[in-house]
């Protein structure tokens, strides 16, 4: 264990070395042990991409939504990332897809902003009760707003066509409609009003909001 409390086997996950993580494992290594910013193995491969390991660890009964101090669990990272088929692994295995880190950020929310069309379509395919579509994260923004705000036109449609609620306001008053007009995405408009979306006057166009 070093000076970041990361055990061998973290460490292995880290870096992808299959070996050594599954002789580790069979060396009876504590699975589900957290390092100092309470990492686990399993959030260390999610987050690196290692789908190979993944599936080891999750053999071994891993947590799969155990969060670290930034309220990150493994499917977190795994959609901030874009890694689709460690998230549908994670799903398969009873990951919480409504799960919020620091900054009230969804799965959702990040494979909306970052554009991982194939991430948002598998959330989305979750039951409509399991999932939570207008949650806002701390500056009152929702999954589709973020989606408007980085121009990914074919997510803002997928969202829409799910049934979001398409006139939320962030804290500062802003729109996904106002967004796309800062934008001056005529696409993204268009859709936007064609799933009822209403003028917001006391926009103020600014993007503050979505400073990382």
């Amino acid at each position: 264990m070093n000076n970041f409390k990361n055990t061998a086997l973290i460490l292995a996950c880290n870096k992808g070395y299959t070996s050594i993580v599954q002789a580790l494992i069979k060396a009876n290594a504590n699975i589900n042990i957290k390092n100092a910013i309470h990492d686990t193995a399993l959030i260390r491969a999610c987050d690196r991409g290692f789908e190979n390991i993944v599936n080891l660890l999750l053999e071994q009964k891993a947590d799969v939504n155990v969060l670290n101090k930034k309220n990150d669990t493994a499917l977190t990272l795994a959609c901030f990332n874009g890694h689709s088929k460690i998230a549908q692994i994670l799903l398969d295995h009873g990951a919480n897809p409504n799960v919020k880190d620091k900054n009230d950020n969804t799965p959702l929310m990040m494979a909306s902003f970052n554009g991982y069309q194939s991430i948002v379509e598998m959330l989305l395919k979750i039951e409509k009760e399991k999932i939570e579509l207008d949650n806002k994260n701390t500056d009152g923004n929702t999954a589709l707003m973020m989606a408007c705000f980085n121009e990914h036109e074919s997510i803002v449609k997928l969202l829409l066509e799910k049934g979001v609620n398409v006139n939320i306001e962030s804290k500062q008053g802003e729109t996904a409609l106002s967004i796309a007009k800062y934008k001056k995405n005529y696409a993204i408009i268009d859709l936007l009003i064609h799933h009822g979306a209403t003028n917001n006057e006391s926009d103020n166009n600014s993007d503050d909001s979505f400073e990382e």
